[in-house]
């Protein structure tokens, strides 16, 4: 198994360009939604007035929906982006590993941890081997709920990461999220597959935690 350079971890963490590169996908969030709402809900109207009912009392308010959901996408786009371009230099470079998957839709349930345990791979592979070796009838509380926050039914790309109980986890916070890998290319994969399933992440919230498995090769090229 080859493990992944530290020193390159560090140097890419330190580095903050890539980083944006991050930032407006972060940037998206909720608070889109209504928006969104807003222009789907008046380019639906428009389209399902009849032609003489555009100019009238229905379509003005059409139209107003329409502008006021774009202003609003544009400026909440806006004041996320700047928030996380503020503190992007601060997101951490995380290591990851793979505990289950599913096939068919190639989404990847991983474990990660944050702070001073980032890039601890023993503690990565220690909690991994605790979760396979959980047993279908297990009556410890602990279990259950990692069992629970593993089932195949909810693993979906999106989710927010979830915390294991710190009792299960030995005091450390060890979190859980599904990773996508469908744009993945086999090489990357292998690539993953022959480091143990490990794969560098930016930590950028609870619910936006990107595979920077490129961004790791290109530092190593540097």
């Amino acid at each position: 198994m080859t493990h992944y350079d530290i020193s390159k971890l560090e140097h890419l963490e330190r580095k903050t360009e890539w980083k944006k590169n991050y930032a407006y996908h972060a940037a998206v969030n909720q608070l889109l939604m209504l928006p969104v709402l807003l222009i789907t809900g008046g380019s639906l109207t428009f389209f399902l007035l009849q032609s003489r009912q555009l100019h009238s009392i229905y379509g003005l308010i059409a139209s107003i929906a329409i502008l006021t959901g774009i202003l609003l996408f544009v400026l909440i786009a806006r004041r996320g982006k700047k928030q996380v371009l503020a503190n992007i230099s601060q997101k951490q470079v995380c290591l990851a590993k793979i505990l289950k998957s599913n096939a068919h839709s190639q989404v990847y349930y991983g474990i990660f941890s944050t702070n001073d345990t980032r890039w601890d791979t023993a503690l990565l592979q220690h909690i991994s081997d605790r979760v396979i070796n959980i047993s279908a009838d297990t009556n410890n509380p602990d279990n259950q709920t990692v069992a629970q926050l593993l089932e195949s039914s909810l693993i979906t790309v999106g989710m927010r990461s979830q915390s294991l109980p710190t009792s299960f986890t030995g005091g450390h916070e060890i979190y859980v999220k599904p990773f996508d890998f469908s744009n993945m290319d086999k090489a990357a994969y292998d690539y993953i597959q022959h480091r143990n399933g490990i794969f560098p992440v930016l930590y950028v919230n609870h619910t936006y935690v990107p595979v920077v498995l490129r961004d790791y090769i290109i530092a190593l090229d540097k």
